[in-house]
This record gives structure tokens, sequence and C-alpha cells, in this order.
């Protein structure tokens, strides 16, 4: 089953990002390098991404839990709006986790699983619902943002309206 399922996700043709590009660092020259480096979004940036969705969310009379994780998925900041449902943390969270750690918007999954009937929500990692958007730095995934609380337009919209803002600030 878990191989049908792998084999069903590759032959939909996701393009997916291994996250932020290592590079290298310098090694003593008596073998490889032993580190990497990689651009990770920081608290501020993390906590300046927030504002701005809790800024549109408000704009747009919405109540949202909104989650900003770095590259590799681990929580940076996170915010339940007033009148936000209790229970929408949790999922902002995976939203945004999962479009980090594979560069696209969770939209992708969502539209994919629903258009192809595939059952991608059981590879671990991918949450195939709306609301989930990558941060960039150039080509190179930073970190996401993922809301959640509203409808599946409204938190797509609101996911992918923040990293624009975001980068087209870099």
């Amino acid at each position: 089953m878990k191989s049908a399922l792998i084999a069903a996700l590759a032959l939909t043709a996701i393009p997916v990002s291994a996250g932020a590009a290592p590079s290298a660092t310098a090694g003593t020259g008596t073998g490889p390098a032993r580190t990497v480096t990689r651009a990770e979004i920081s608290a501020p940036g993390a906590q300046a991404v927030l504002d701005r969705a809790r800024t549109l969310a408000r704009q747009r009379g919405l109540h949202m839990c909104i989650a900003v994780v770095d590259a590799s998925g681990t929580l940076v900041a996170f915010e339940r709006m007033d009148g936000a449902i209790t229970g929408c943390g949790d999922s902002a969270i995976a939203k945004a986790a999962s479009s980090a750690k594979f560069g696209v918007p969770t939209d992708t999954f969502f539209t994919r699983a629903r258009d192809a009937n595939l059952p991608i929500g059981f590879v671990p990692g991918i949450v195939p619902a709306a609301g989930g958007a990558p941060l960039k730095q150039g080509s190179v995934v930073i970190g996401a943002v993922g809301v959640s609380g509203g409808n599946v337009e409204t938190e797509r919209d609101l996911a992918a309206d923040t990293a624009a803002q975001d980068n087209a600030a870099q």
C-alpha cells in the first residue's frame, strides 16, 4: 500500500523543492566538508510575517490561527487570533510545516488529491489542505506560513498573499 501511494504521488508530477539549498562550508583540506549552512527565517522575520498575516486577516474580517515555521518545519511564531476557533492551531502548524518541507503551497496537494483522487494525505509530512505557503529568499525556501480557521478559499488566499508580500520584500 505504501509503495502504491509513493508511486501515485510520483506520477502526479508535483514539483517539490528540497527546501533551502545547503552549501558546504570550507573543510580542513583533509576531506569533504563536515557541515552545511542553510538559510532560514529568523525569529524577527517570522514575527514580521505573522504580523503581516494578522493585518491581512483583520482587513478581511477573518479570525485565524497563524503559524510561521523555518525551512525544517519547526515552529518559530504562532498566534491564535481572538475569535479564532480553538481547534485551528495544530492545522495551521501542520500546513506551514508541510509547505516548508516540500517547498510548495499545500493547495498543490489539496488540488491533486481532489482532482486525481489520490490518497496523498497518507504520505508522511504532506497536508492536502489549502492554507500553507512557502517563504522564499530568492529561490531558496527559508520557511513557510500556515493559516487555519476559514474556508478553503480564504485560507488559500491569506497564506498566498502573506507569502507573496514577504517574497516580494526580499
